[in-house]
Formats: structure tokens, C-alpha cells, sequence
């Protein structure tokens, strides 16, 4: 089984956005003593990233997760391989489920491509 995985856009481009998105994590997440130091270097945290995550299941359990940075991946699972973080072994019939985990998400727009297809084995 091959599964091509992308998304787009990666970074936030919006200065402004970024800027607001930032400062309100620090107001949320920062201790009140540490926060104003820590706004005071808010471009530290640029760029701020989409961040969007798969997880593969077979008809029987989990087979793996692909939960890299990389905007674009290209996964192999096979009885006799596998891409990393995805457990190798018979492709069973059945339902398969394909999960996508978005940790996060700070551009207006972001757009996947998800495509998945079997090959027969050889060999």
C-alpha cells in the first residue's frame, strides 16, 4: 500500500497574525512574572507552522503513525517494508482508516491532498 500525504501552505506569511497569535498563546501559557520578556521576543517563535499528522489502521488495529513535520510524505506498507513509525506485515482486507491529527492550523487556509493506493507484491 502507498499513501501520498500533503498540505499546504507549511508557514504563516501574515506578520500581523502571527504576532497576535503568538502574544495571545503567551497571555494563555506563560506565567504572569515571565510574560512580558517573553512578548518582548515574540519573533523567536516564528515561523509559526501548520502542522497536520496521519495515523494508519488496519481492519485488526493500529499499524503506525506518520507524525512528521515534512509537508509532504510519501509512505510505503507492505508485508515485506515499511516507511518508519508504520508496522509491516500482511495487508488484510477490509476497512482501513486513515486518520489525520491537526495539532495545528494558523493560516486561514489550508488545503490536503491524500491519496492511497495497493500495489501487488512480488518477489
Amino acid at each position: 500500500m502507498k499513501i501520498d500525504f500533503s498540505y499546504s501552505p507549511k508557514n504563516l506569511q501574515d506578520g500581523v497574525k502571527a504576532r497576535t497569535l503568538i502574544e495571545q498563546g503567551l497571555d494563555r501559557y506563560v506565567e504572569d512574572e515571565l510574560r512580558e520578556q517573553a512578548k518582548s521576543n515574540w519573533e523567536s517563535y516564528l515561523p509559526l507552522k501548520n502542522l497536520i499528522t496521519l495515523s494508519v489502521d488496519d481492519p485488526t488495529g493500529h499499524r503506525g503513525a506518520a507524525h512528521r513535520h515534512d509537508p509532504e510524505q510519501h509512505l510505503l506498507l507492505s508485508g515485506l517494508e515499511s516507511s518508519p513509525g508504520l508496522s509491516k506485515g500482511t495487508l488484510q482486507a477490509g476497512m482501513w482508516t486513515v486518520t489525520l491529527s491537526l495539532h495545528a492550523v494558523v493560516t486561514d487556509d489550508c488545503r490536503y491532498s491524500l491519496q492511497i493506493w495497493h500495489e501487488e507484491e512480488h518477489g
